[in-house]
């Protein structure tokens, strides 16, 4: 008998208002560099661009996204940060959350950083292919979807992108989730 909790995909959601256009200004941060500042109905972004040595010797310019939750709580949902990334940036870059050594930590507050590359760079790992399912398709719990997400998968789809991932079928799926769990 398992002791796990059900999970309401739902219920962290329901208080949220609905998505709003972004309002965008520009602002002077603390330190005195230039922000573009956007807010909504539920974030405010402070995006800067910055330049870094991602690929190779010369830096690059990339754009660090922070990001306050306006009830100041520390509410991180994927897919709200997805959007946020998409609407500022473009739905075809590609951005990152880093969670650095301790000795690089940054946590003062409830204030979440995505980094996000120019457009055509991609980060060399993760999924080639997309699979978007609809809550009653998934294998595991998923709230349903505020907007649109696009083209749909199908759990067909899923499987075949685990199986292209990991080299298996889905018969030794759960298998290879225990295995991995342990860390490196």
């Amino acid at each position: 008998m398992s002791d796990a909790v059900p999970i309401d995909a739902d219920a962290p959601h329901e208080d949220r208002p609905p998505w709003g256009a972004f309002d965008v200004r520009p602002c002077v941060a603390p330190d005195g560099g230039r922000v573009m500042q956007y807010a909504n109905s539920r974030y405010t972004v402070n995006v800067r661009r910055v330049k870094a040595r991602l690929f190779g010797d010369h830096p690059q310019p990339i754009y660090r996204l922070g990001i306050l939750n306006v009830d100041q709580s520390a509410r991180h949902d994927w897919r709200d940060f997805q959007r946020i990334k998409n609407e500022i940036c473009g739905p075809e870059s590609e951005g990152f959350e880093l969670y650095p050594a301790e000795s690089r930590k940054l946590d003062p507050s409830n204030y979440f950083l995505l980094w996000v590359l120019p457009k055509g760079f991609r980060i060399p790992v993760g999924v080639r292919c997309r699979c978007v399912l609809p809550a009653d398709q998934t294998p595991a719990p998923q709230r349903a979807f505020e907007s649109d997400p696009g083209p749909i998968g199908t759990l067909p789809n899923f499987y075949e992108l685990r199986s292209e991932l990991f080299g298996v079928g889905p018969q030794a799926w759960n298998g290879l989730l225990d295995e991995g769990a342990h860390g490196p």
